[in-house]
């Protein structure tokens, strides 16, 4: 991930919404903690987004778990430790994409999976990377 924020497209589009929606704030006097503003802006993001699919895509698939009598074989085990590497691979991909090119582009590509898991961390962790990026840049009051 480059180090020039200037030339990163999602991180100032996150930072104009983050900047207005607390300008609306102050104006109506309203405190709202800064990270919780990060918050509704990726949110909207998102359910924009989500709004924009056909219907018949908007129910998300969640991911496949195994069933049966409690057993798990070895081999599950070992599947789920790839898989979560990759997952976790896919993400970090995902954020820095979010910061490059702009988060709805990032919530297009992991709409696009239709894992659910997948979806729901992207979201957790573009809350936390934007809100931890602008804050050191001293860019949130």
């Amino acid at each position: 991930m480059a180090n020039n924020f200037g030339k990163q497209r999602g991180l100032a589009e996150v930072e104009h919404y983050v900047t207005s929606r607390q300008k609306e704030y102050a104006k109506r006097k309203e405190s709202l903690e800064t990270k919780e503003v990060v918050k509704e802006v990726i949110e909207e993001i998102i359910a924009k987004e989500v709004a924009k699919m056909p219907s018949s895509n908007q129910t998300v698939i969640s991911q496949k778990g195994v069933t049966g009598g409690g057993f798990i074989h070895p081999q599950t085990i070992s599947l789920q430790k790839i898989q979560d590497k990759q997952t976790e691979k896919i993400l970090q991909e995902l954020v820095e994409m979010a910061i490059e090119n702009g988060v709805t582009k990032a919530v297009r590509a992991s709409l696009k999976t239709n894992n659910a898991y997948l979806i729901d961390k992207l979201h957790d962790l573009l809350i936390d990377k934007f809100y931890e990026i602008l804050k050191k840049q001293k860019k949130l009051k």
